[in-house]
């Protein structure tokens, strides 16, 4: 399913999902997923940014519990976070093997 993504977009939706849902980091910021990003995966900026709109677009993630690309020049990038939706953690436990044990039958 990964597959289906980007390469750059899935390298973001994974770096979102091990610090959120694996580090359990509540308040992932985007300024500390711009220096993940630029770590872990060697995106520009620009392209973090595309990659954020297309997994927004998906409804994947949402930014500041917003489900669609705020006004970058608006925001601070230190307070706003980025969060998988429902959906993105579904997604993203089933990519990695890592199912919810309630959903097993």
């Amino acid at each position: 399913m990964e597959k289906e993504l980007p390469p750059n977009d899935a390298k973001v939706l994974d770096i979102i999902f091990k610090e959120v849902e694996i580090k359990l980091i509540k308040d992932f910021s985007i300024t500390r997923l711009i220096s993940e990003v630029n770590i872990k995966a060697e995106m520009s900026k620009e392209d973090l940014i595309e990659s954020l709109e297309i997994l927004l677009n998906k409804s994947l993630i949402n930014i500041g519990g917003v489900s669609k690309m705020p006004n970058l020049s608006l925001i601070d990038f230190n307070d706003t976070t980025v969060q998988l939706t429902t959906i993105g953690k579904k997604f993203m436990m089933l990519v990695t093997g890592k199912e919810e044990k309630n959903n097993k039958d």
